[in-house]
């Protein structure tokens, strides 16, 4: 009797772990059909996502890289004497090139040590810009653009668009009185002087910093500007040793710059062509970016969408959901 019940047990042990062997592996491929299914509906939409993730990534790089230009460079002569028409002039017209002269209530075209009104028009019409230069020692800046507004017209004189800061004392701040004379760009030493970041986000007034003619690795400030895209300024006259005009070096330099604009696309400006080509830089840009950011945010909002029906789809076959 205890030998019979003891084999009935045994059997009933056997058939419940056959029983438990059976459903398990029922569960198994089950478990196995779920992912399977699962596997083929995901499978498209994961590839969809990653070929979008991999396009959002190149349209944020353009986004980075956006429109480049060219580096240019902008030379300012500080001395209105008459070597700036009987030399420099004739040599920078040989390589097609021009600069910016400084005028002021001090040096004016017409006035005793300074090139006369006739050769200073002349200087203008071939391309060359005139821009006020001020200092502390004029006073009040808005008295003095006030003054200067008047000479300028009493001398049949447009004024300029550009201001030199010659004492390197340029604050943002006084944007505001620039801009109420149509002035939108600032020059100012670079030497000694808090750097100005130039942003048209900000400010309708263009900054760049000058840096005397004979400044120590001036070489190597062209060539940042050329491979940054980016402005540089030099002055050059006989104000410092610093800046001392001395006609070979000039000549080397203009040599040396018709080279890298062949080479590198460098571009010799006034300041007044060097802001308006920022500008335009900066609105096709502009329109380039919000192009750009719209695209991605579509994209994003169609990855978002992919992510929702993976979602489901995981919730359907592996939290027991029924199809």
């Amino acid at each position: 009797m205890k030998k019979a019940v003891a084999i009935l047990f045994i059997s009933l042990v056997i058939v419940l772990l056959a029983m438990m062997i059976w459903d398990e592996k029922k569960q198994e491929k089950k478990t196995e059909e779920k992912a399977r299914v699962y596997q083929e509906k995901v499978t498209p939409l994961e590839e969809e996502r990653r070929k979008l993730s991999e396009k959002i990534s190149g349209l944020k790089n353009q986004h980075v890289e956006m429109i480049t230009g060219h580096g240019t460079v902008c030379l300012v002569f500080t001395d209105l004497d008459t070597v700036v028409y009987d030399e420099i002039w004739p040599d920078m017209q040989e390589y097609s090139m021009v600069g910016m002269l400084l005028i002021s209530d001090r040096q004016f075209p017409g006035t005793d040590g300074n090139i006369t009104m006739e050769q200073f028009q002349k200087m203008i019409e071939s391309g060359w810009e005139y821009c006020l230069e001020w200092s502390e020692q004029e006073g009040n800046l808005e008295s003095w653009l006030s003054k200067m507004k008047v000479k300028l017209e009493q001398n049949g004189l447009g004024f300029p668009e550009t201001i030199y800061f010659s004492n390197g004392n340029y604050r943002q701040e006084e944007n505001l009185i620039l801009e109420k004379f149509a002035i939108s760009g600032v020059v100012y030493p670079g030497e000694g002087s808090a750097p100005v970041v130039s942003d048209f986000e900000d400010s309708t007034v263009w900054c760049m910093a000058a840096y005397p003619f004979h400044v120590s690795g001036g070489r190597t400030y062209v060539e940042e500007a050329m491979s940054s895209d980016e402005d540089c300024v030099f002055t050059i006259g006989k104000r410092t040793e610093e800046e001392m005009y001395y006609r070979k070096n000039l000549l080397d330099m203009l040599k040396q710059f018709d080279t890298w604009r062949e080479g590198k696309g460098l571009q010799v400006m006034t300041a007044k062509a060097i802001r308006q080509y920022r500008y335009e830089q900066y609105e096709e840009n502009r329109g380039k970016k919000e192009e750009l950011e719209e695209e991605i945010e579509e994209l994003n909002q169609q990855m978002e969408d992919l992510d929702k029906k993976i979602g489901e789809i995981y919730n359907k076959y592996y939290l027991n959901e029924e199809e």
